[in-house]
């Protein structure tokens, strides 16, 4: 009785009206949560955040290299430059996940309480940050690089966690840490989580010829189904060239149709030697799968196959009833420049071919030729008043290089 008299006084001091259970229960939570605010204060002992340096605690620092302020932000990126392994340990402590369940439950809960308490209590309760605190603490060890190695099992967690963004800037710091963060790489290669796959082989990419051990498992996922996470592996096997063409052109002769597909777009990717990858690339170009057949193409295109065979494949896709092929093929011979010069009066006729993707191509590829293009000026000259605003466009440009010789 006593103790009700005493809590509908606290309610009429705070102006919470009526005196219902309900306020009661919302003073009674403010009060708890204060408390627990107050003994955490007290008792828990300061993060490794808190220590200070230059004026600012650590963890401040992590949160300056988030900022917008270019200024700010290269202030913090001198700092960890300058520190670099003294600081690794407390960092590595940063990524440790989660703020005090009391801080959060505060936080989330405030809204439901009268305006004193809600006031009384967040000011005395700090806004979780754990989060935002780890990104930094991330990308401050990519910037401390190599010498950071000791945190590669944290970042690992970090990755294994899967939560964007966290899970993309762990990654990328793990890639800036060398070989010995492959085998945390290769471990977030093999997990079911697509979002994590792709993380893992974006940090490969940036770590490049020093991440070779995780080829093969990199080659595993170019028949995921996921475009995303094949897109990324494909980057990263390019990234590993040479070490990685043997294993791309085996899969050429005998992986899946997606895993064939995705290893010729690695091997034009890298611009791999015509020497090496032009002759299984030409095979590729005559398979009976369209996307297959045009992918070879292009990829002739990005390794600059100029040799006679290929130029003669080219020009006889040009005559392809399919769309992508005929366009591609047209594309990869603009690549060659002037060494394409047999294929002027073709890629001329096909600039009135009633699609437009191929329409476009042969403009950009005439244009590319060089002089050895300008008999077809005058069919340039007139694709500048086509309806495609894209065929417009390369005709433009195309016209206005070709008259400069």
């Amino acid at each position: 009785m006593r103790f009700d008299l005493r809590l509908n006084r606290i309610l009429r001091w705070l102006k919470v009206e009526p005196l219902t259970t309900r306020n009661k229960i919302w003073v009674a939570v403010a009060a708890l949560l204060i408390l627990a605010a107050i003994l955490a204060a007290t008792l828990v002992p300061p993060s490794a955040g808190a220590r200070v340096f230059q004026g600012k605690p650590l963890k401040n620092w992590c949160l300056q290299l988030l900022s917008a302020d270019p200024q700010i932000q290269g202030e913090a990126t001198n700092f960890f430059h300058r520190f670099g392994p003294g600081v690794v340990p407390e960092l590595t402590i940063l990524l440790e996940p989660g703020d005090p369940f009391y801080r959060k439950m505060a936080w989330l809960h405030s809204d439901w309480l009268p305006r004193r308490f809600r006031t009384a209590l967040l000011h005395r309760v700090k806004y979780p940050e754990s989060d935002t605190v780890r990104m930094g603490a991330t990308r401050a060890l990519g910037l401390i690089g190599p010498a950071a190695e000791s945190s590669i099992p944290a970042l690992g967690k970090v990755l294994l966690e899967g939560r964007p963004p966290a899970v993309w800037e762990s990654a990328l710091t793990l890639g800036k840490l060398g070989a010995a963060s492959v085998p945390s790489l290769t471990n977030a290669l093999a997990q079911p989580d697509p979002v994590i796959c792709q993380s893992a082989a974006f940090g490969l990419e940036r770590l490049g010829l020093p991440g070779t051990n995780a080829i093969p498992a990199l080659i595993l996922r170019l028949d995921d189904e996921k475009d995303f996470v094949r897109e990324a592996s494909v980057r990263a096997l390019a990234a590993m060239t040479p070490p990685a063409v043997g294993a791309l052109l085996a899969i050429l002769e005998q992986g899946t149709a997606t895993a064939r597909l995705e290893a010729a777009r690695a091997l034009g990717l890298a611009h791999v030697s015509r020497h090496v990858a032009g002759a299984p690339l030409l095979k590729m170009s005559h398979d009976p799968v369209p996307e297959i057949r045009a992918q070879a193409l292009a990829s002739l295109g990005d390794i600059l196959a100029i040799d006679p065979p290929v130029v003669a494949r080219l020009l006889e896709a040009l005559d392809e009833t399919n769309i992508v092929v005929r366009a591609t093929a047209v594309a990869a011979l603009g690549k060659f420049q002037n060494k394409a010069a047999p294929a002027v009066a073709r890629l001329t006729a096909l600039l009135q071919d009633k699609e437009e993707a191929v329409r476009s191509a042969a403009a950009r590829s005439l244009g590319q030729i060089g002089p050895e293009a300008k008999p077809a000026l005058p069919n340039l000259e007139k694709l500048l008043a086509d309806p495609a605003e894209e065929v417009r466009t390369h005709a433009t440009n195309a016209v206005q290089r070709l008259s400069g010789y």
